[in-house]
């Protein structure tokens, strides 16, 4: 009888610590596939106006801040429209199969579709570990 409960004891042991690395994987996995949601964004306040527009192409040296937001959450911000992006970029949003520029009228845009961003100030509200650029 020692014996056999000897024996289930060590099969308990084996299975739940099976088990538990199911779900260490599995919590892992989950994380990965959250980091990989996560993007870059670089913005100017929305408000602010100037006499000439800030480039595209080296935009970030021209951010006031950048933080991150998650894919997810700018996804929810966005639906298409037909209207214009005028290249006067207030942000750039850096997912890993994507970047965004979103103008001052709230129009994003990745090059090959426009979308409208409702309220701005949401996005901004989205936005995790702020950093201030260019101090």
């Amino acid at each position: 009888m020692l014996k056999k409960t000897f024996i289930f004891i060590c099969l308990y042991h084996i299975c739940t610590l099976a088990i538990g690395d199911i779900f260490i994987s599995t919590k892992i996995h989950s994380n990965q596939t959250i980091e990989q949601e996560l993007g870059i964004i670089y913005y100017i306040p929305f408000y602010m106006s100037f006499s000439t527009n800030r480039p595209e192409e080296n935009f970030e040296d021209y951010a006031f801040c950048k933080g991150t937001i998650k894919k997810n959450q700018f996804i929810k911000l966005i639906h298409p429209t037909t209207n214009i992006y005028r290249g006067d970029p207030r942000a750039k949003i850096i997912f890993k199969d994507s970047t965004f520029f979103i103008d001052s009228n709230g129009i994003a845009t990745n090059f090959s579709q426009n979308f409208q961003i409702e309220d701005t100030a949401v996005l901004i509200k989205d936005i995790e570990n702020i950093n201030f650029c260019n101090q």
